[in-house]
């Protein structure tokens, strides 16, 4: 009942032009799609022009529209979510846990569209990393171990935006010495209190998006 209400107000409604950043930007595209947080999904518009990505909620939350130059986007990754090829991520930055933005989109003819329209502009600005090339900064020096895993985690679909496909960290060994290994002494995460950290960057980016 509440799906086919939202859908039937989707339909009704559409991007609203005037909350482009400049009248000179040029429409490409526009979509219904969902913003996908932790514990909330917000339906809405997709918007793309040739110099930012829009989403317009439907209920104007956590704001009347959310914006993101072109210009700015590093990363920029296809997501399953719930199991379908529907998600995309979207991230401003190299190294941080939390994406600017995570979709939903209706149909992956939708999610493909402003995928490659993104992709494309952004592949003559950003150079395209891969795991090997993430193992090899990794080898350098020239990224953290936490940064090397949250990267492969990433390339495998990993989001901290879906639960059902929370970031992963790997257990090792620590008491080398102890004839018996106890769950609390034997062992420790790869990264000192990986799961503290995650939730605590979590929280304290959607403490700013919130403001």
């Amino acid at each position: 009942m509440i799906t086919a209400i939202l859908q039937s107000r989707l339909a009704r409604t559409s991007f609203d032009k005037n909350s482009f950043q400049s009248v000179c930007e040029k429409w490409i595209m526009e979509c219904e799609a969902e913003m996908i947080t932790p514990l909330v999904s917000n339906p809405g518009h997709v918007c793309i022009t040739d110099k930012y990505l829009y989403f317009q909620p439907l209920n104007g939350y956590p704001k009347h529209v959310v914006f993101i130059s072109l210009a700015d986007i590093r990363r920029i990754y296809k997501r399953r979510h719930m199991l379908m090829p529907l998600g995309l991520e979207v991230f401003c930055t190299e190294n941080d846990l939390c994406s600017d933005i995570y979709l939903k989109f209706y149909n992956p003819k939708d999610r493909d569209d402003v995928y490659y329209y993104i992709a494309s502009y952004i592949e003559n600005h950003v150079t395209e990393h891969t795991a090997d090339s993430y193992m090899l900064q990794w080898q350098m020096g020239q990224i953290s171990n936490y940064q090397y895993l949250l990267h492969l985690n990433n390339l495998a679909d990993r989001s901290c935006n879906d639960l059902s496909q929370y970031p992963v960290f790997p257990w090792i060994i620590a008491d080398y010495t102890s004839s018996h290994l106890g769950y609390i002494g034997g062992l420790c995460t790869a990264l000192q209190n990986a799961i503290d950290r995650i939730l605590m960057t979590v929280a304290a980016v959607y403490s700013r998006k919130m403001r």
